[in-house]
């Protein structure tokens, strides 16, 4: 999906800020649609079913994309038909993992280069149903989401909200599971939920799981409620992942893209930042293997931070290019310019990712570490989808006094480097807010108690079989 953004300002004919704003938008909704499909998963249909419908749904929007192209490449041609086939397309693509479209950006014509991925997608399909038909295993069906303990925690707390709770926490006042665990005054309302009401008996009213919940349970959600504050920091993050298959393709595209009598694709800055990504990321993997275990637990902590340094810088550097490239608009000025911003977009997405999803695993619920690889791309995704809003702000405010907006019909017309520099002053913010939000995390999850006594009783029992003394 590469290409979307040249193919949206070249054949629509749409302006930049508007190309833009279609791509953060599906990008944000492919990113975030695991979430719900996950959920959907564990609570209803089952892992084959939901994955059937993901490669069905991708299949047809693959389809309706080739659709809505045409042979000949102007915007006179794009009618209501076929935008009506391309939004729905994109729907069903983010629906159905967009990520399986391929990008051949050295076949003219756009039908084909759409149309490829669509019968691949389609075959895909037909070698999944095939050999799941052959496959004699039994499939597993919902097995129950963590995400519906969360609604019935605050369902349960809501429902005895008249009900006052008692002074001392004693056991005997709140519904204990077999893991005991303590209340605590963390968001005090939600210990309702757990309450034991003296109008009737116990076993009745953990018959109604949406009235009574476990004390185990309401820590948990108190747990993810105090995550939040990290959460918007990831939110944040996605405003400057959506420039680069956006706004930096497209400065790609106004600068000169030949290295001496050879001309180059603007589609190699992919290779610069995913390579980035990658060397990056093996880099802290093995820097953290190699360190010693008590101090691997500060990694993602340092490298949010280190990645949220990263973004600050490319923001910076992309707005110093973009303001030289508006000095020459005539195509003079290399596209090389713009490996800097790309190089360190690509470290910037791949620290954060692999830390963020890090230190979502030591401080959510045990129950909820399925989810949290989905948390991550969800909420990257809203912070993409909302860049649009941001735009659109950003290009409101710009018009005041009557002044011209930084978001025009075309690149050359627009002030995209006053838009980096606001994009660099919120990334500063964000990083403030990290280092004040890491400081009031949850503690990291304890080690089981029964895992603990396991191990010893595992290397006694060695002992005792080698003759040793311990």
């Amino acid at each position: 999906m590469w290409v979307m953004q040249t193919y949206l300002t070249t054949v629509w004919g749409l302006s930049v800020s508007h190309a833009a704003g279609i791509i953060n938008v599906w990008n944000g909704l492919t990113f975030f649609l695991p979430i719900p499909f996950a959920f959907f998963a564990d609570s209803f249909f089952g892992n084959f079913y939901m994955l059937m419908f993901s490669c069905f749904v991708d299949a047809i929007g693959l389809g309706f994309l080739t659709l809505s192209t045409r042979q000949s490449l102007g915007s006179e041609s794009i009618g209501g038909t076929q935008k009506a086939l391309f939004y729905i397309a994109l729907a069903l693509i983010a629906a159905g993992l967009a990520s399986l479209v391929l990008v051949l950006p050295f076949i003219p014509s756009w039908s084909v280069r759409f149309g490829i991925p669509a019968i691949c997608s389609l075959l895909l399909l037909l070698i999944f149903l095939i050999g799941q038909f052959c496959h004699s295993s039994q499939r597993k069906g919902p097995q129950g989401s963590p995400l519906t303990t969360i609604l019935r925690v605050f369902v349960a707390a809501i429902s005895k909200k008249s009900e006052k709770l008692p002074e001392d926490h004693n056991t005997e006042s709140f519904y204990q599971s077999d893991d005991h665990v303590e209340l605590t005054h963390w968001f005090r309302f939600l210990n309702k939920a757990a309450r034991i009401l003296p109008t009737a008996s116990i076993e009745e009213q953990k018959k109604n799981k949406w009235h009574l919940c476990s004390v185990k349970e309401v820590e948990d959600t108190k747990v993810c409620l105090r995550m939040t504050p990290l959460c918007i920091t990831l939110v944040l993050c996605g405003l400057v992942f959506s420039l680069g298959n956006t706004y930096f393709l497209e400065q790609a595209n106004h600068l000169n893209q030949t290295l001496g009598r050879l001309k180059v694709n603007s589609l190699i800055f992919f290779f610069f930042s995913f390579g980035a990504d990658i060397i990056t990321s093996n880099i802290y993997r093995i820097a953290k293997t190699c360190t010693l275990e008590r101090y691997r637990k500060y990694f993602p902590i340092f490298g949010i931070a280190y990645a949220l340094i990263n973004s600050v810088l490319c923001c910076i550097i992309a707005a110093k290019v973009e303001s030289r490239r508006l000095v020459n608009k005539e195509k003079s000025m290399s596209m090389f310019w713009l490996v800097p911003q790309y190089i360190l977009l690509g470290v910037f997405t791949g620290i954060s990712s692999i830390c963020y999803e890090e230190l979502f695993k030591t401080r959510y619920p045990s129950s909820m570490s399925k989810y949290v690889q989905y948390f991550t791309l969800g909420l990257t995704g809203i912070g993409t989808a909302a860049s649009y809003l941001l735009v659109y702000i950003v290009g409101k405010v710009s018009e005041r006094g009557k002044n011209p907006s930084w978001f025009m019909q075309s690149l050359n017309e627009s002030h995209l480097d006053k838009y980096y520099w606001t994009l660099a002053v919120i990334s500063s913010l964000n990083l403030f807010l990290y280092i004040i939000v890491v400081r009031i995390l949850p503690h990291p999850k304890p080690k089981r108690a029964n895992t603990i006594k396991k191990v010893k009783n595992m290397v006694q029992c060695k002992c005792r079989c080698c003759g040793c003394c311990c």
